[in-house]
């Protein structure tokens, strides 16, 4: 497995924080980078999946140092440094240009489909009772 992967983001209006119907700045939203960060961490787990395999996100940590503007282009790369093919760690950087945007580290394991939907609905069905 290739230990180093990128994925590349340009930021859209719809990427600017917003909360309880109030726009805050034109930057893009700590939330969207997690979201780009774990998408860079699914593209390590992509070749494993199959019929009987599915790829689940396990964690996010991240740190927001500085502001990516709209149209400018993110690029995310990363890094496996722990774990198996079946369950990783993988640390990233994304940047605009040479400019730090953020920083951190994103989780992938690999799972059966079957045990992931059957623990799903075990769950969903202890919510209705």
């Amino acid at each position: 497995m290739n230990k180093k992967k990128v994925h590349r983001y340009t930021v859209g209006k719809e990427d600017f924080p917003n909360f309880f119907g109030e726009d805050i700045h034109e930057v893009c939203s700590t939330y969207v980078l997690c979201r780009e960060a774990e998408k860079l961490g699914r593209l390590y787990i992509l070749a494993f999946l199959d019929k009987e395999n599915e790829g689940i996100g396990t964690f996010v940590e991240l740190k927001h140092i500085g502001p990516a503007f709209y149209k400018e282009e993110i690029i995310f790369k990363g890094e496996i440094i722990d774990g198996e093919m079946d369950n990783f760690v993988v640390a990233f950087e994304a940047k605009v240009g040479q400019r730090l945007i953020a920083k951190g580290r994103t989780g992938q394991k690999l799972v059966k489909k079957k045990k992931l939907l059957d623990h799903f609905k075990k769950i969903k069905n202890q919510k209705l009772n």
